[in-house]
């Protein structure tokens, strides 16, 4: 009878426990998301004031030099993984991102001086940026065109998680298999930077995201056919292309269909109409997984990319380094 109750508290305190991680975990990813959300705006703003030629080669050398960060932390990521057991690894390499964090925050907070110019500021209160969105999706054809665009990507990019998972499922992959991939995503990231940035530069945003739904396809395409887990990084490296240059693209557009004005609503703009379908394709991914398979979620993402190719050739292309004159 004692060991029956010891046993009945033993298991209580493993579900109250497991439910308070989960709870931690997603209440901290959530904090994590808002605040990149709030930032990019910003930074759109900082890049479109200060940055006025060579957008795309900026983006991508400032996407590059972050990624070679990422490879150094995911060497030490796959060590974390293949050396300490479960939770202790997790426990680590979340303990080593927020002192990197701090660490970043606290360069920024003592070692960066804002320069201020002679020009006249437009105070904007919260609420006028729906208003101001609004506006400027009903007469920046463009944008308009390109933000539908965008948000139909996303209903490609619920099926990012699936990807890892899939291929950690192949036959005779490695110890810190997981630190691994991620290592293969971010030298794809290092590599692809750059040469989105002068691609971005010489022919357009458009054309960086034409090219990087190309790749997603194919990502989404391999995951569906390969069985070899050496053939997954590659497929990871195009999956790695295709959200680096869905990223560039739309920082880079922001600022060049803006042509300087209202930047950071710009960027707000996509940010609000790709979130809903962000959260409604993320339950219907689940979904879907439960009722069919991780191949239907791929077979609906390369649907999904092949349709945004096609739509990016009825686009007309603005250079990152120029300006657009159709804007409120």
């Amino acid at each position: 009878m004692l060991y029956a109750a010891r046993r009945l508290l033993y298991d209580i305190f493993v579900y109250l426990n497991v439910q308070l991680a989960l709870a931690v975990f997603f209440v901290s990813f959530a904090v994590y998301a808002a605040s990149a959300g709030m930032s990019n705006p910003l930074f759109a703003q900082m890049v479109g004031t200060s940055i006025h030629r060579n957008v795309g080669t900026f983006y991508g050398t400032y996407s590059m030099v972050g990624s070679v960060a990422g490879v150094l932390a995911s060497l030490i990521l796959t060590r974390c993984l293949a050396s300490l057991a479960f939770p202790v690894s997790f426990r680590t390499v979340f303990l080593l991102g927020l002192i990197s964090s701090l660490i970043a925050t606290a360069v920024v907070s003592i070692g960066v001086r804002e320069v201020t110019d002679d020009r006249v500021v437009e105070h904007i209160r919260l609420r006028d940026i729906f208003p101001i969105s609004i506006q400027i999706l009903r007469e920046n054809r463009p944008f308009r065109h390109y933000a539908l665009i965008k948000v139909l990507v996303g209903a490609a990019e619920f099926a990012i998680p699936y990807y890892i998972i899939a291929a950690s499922g192949m036959k005779g992959r490695p110890a810190g298999f997981v630190g691994l991939m991620t290592t293969v995503y971010l030298v794809s990231k290092v590599l692809s930077s750059l040469v989105l940035g002068r691609i971005a530069d010489r022919f357009g945003a458009i054309l960086v995201l034409r090219c990087s739904c190309i790749c997603g396809g194919a990502a989404a395409l391999m995951v569906i056919l390969v069985r070899d887990w050496r053939l997954a990084l590659v497929m990871y490296a195009l999956l790695a292309v295709a959200v680096n240059g869905v990223m560039m693209s739309n920082n880079i557009a922001c600022v060049s269909y803006s042509g300087n004005v209202h930047t950071p609503i710009y960027a707000a703009t996509t940010g609000l109409l790709c979130a809903p379908l962000y959260v409604v394709s993320s339950f219907a991914g689940a979904a879907i997984v439960g009722r069919f398979s991780y191949t239907a979620v791929f077979l609906i993402a390369m649907a999904v990319y092949a349709v945004c190719v096609l739509l990016t050739f009825t686009l007309k292309d603005v250079k990152a380094g120029g300006r657009q004159s159709g804007r409120p």
